[in-house]
């Protein structure tokens, strides 16, 4: 019997003339910046974090995502929950990058908070985590967190409208990940330190946010 073989040309086509997938790894997608890895920011002033956040004041959720595979990912998605460690209550805002990622290449991940802070001593903790679409709840590599409360915010922003002393915080980061990554931060601007939690796995460019 004469034995046959599989031709596959240079170009990625099978001899059908089917162009195959490229490959693309989405394990390796890890939060960066890993000072502050997820941050509140002022509305439309993305590269400020704020350490206090506080009531009156239209804010953005923030955090940057870097590819630290070899291989392109492909698309993924940045879910952000807004919790109200008090009641309970959870809101979620995700940002969707469709490209996926370049390997090295890093992506900002905004949302904006479409609501207002109360005024009172409410905790909130801001997570966030990174899906591959086919799986939206099995979180890659680990989640983020910042922990705030309004009212440590306002207290501090009536200290420095009303002392000449210098009350703004410093703030150190430990990266312990590959490259300029991981998913772990200290954040001793905050009331509450950053803190990251391990997923389920290991941890080009435009995205676009859903509410």
């Amino acid at each position: 019997m004469k034995q046959r073989s599989l031709y596959r040309s240079p170009d990625g086509t099978d001899p059908s003339g089917t162009t195959t997938a490229p490959k693309t790894d989405n394990t390796k997608l890890i939060f960066t910046h890993n000072q502050y890895p997820v941050y509140v920011s002022p509305h439309g002033n993305n590269n400020t974090n704020e350490p206090f956040p506080k009531s009156g004041v239209d804010y953005d959720f923030c955090a940057y995502v870097g590819n630290s595979a070899t291989v392109a990912s492909g698309p993924f998605l940045v879910k952000f929950s807004l919790s109200n460690d008090d009641t309970g209550d959870v809101a979620d805002y995700t940002f969707t990058q469709d490209a996926g990622l370049d390997p090295s290449a890093e992506v900002q991940a905004v949302v904006h908070y479409d609501k207002m802070l109360p005024n009172d001593n409410t905790n909130f903790s801001l997570i966030a985590c990174i899906y591959s679409p086919s799986a939206p709840d099995k979180p890659i590599g680990g989640c983020v967190t910042f922990g705030f409360s309004p009212n440590i915010g306002a207290a501090s922003a009536s200290s420095q409208g009303n002392s000449s002393t210098d009350t703004s915080g410093t703030s150190s980061g430990d990266n312990n990940g590959s490259g300029d990554s991981s998913g772990s931060a200290d954040n001793t601007n905050s009331p509450k330190d950053n803190t990251s939690s391990s997923g389920d796995n290991p941890s080009d460019t435009s995205g676009t946010s859903n509410n």
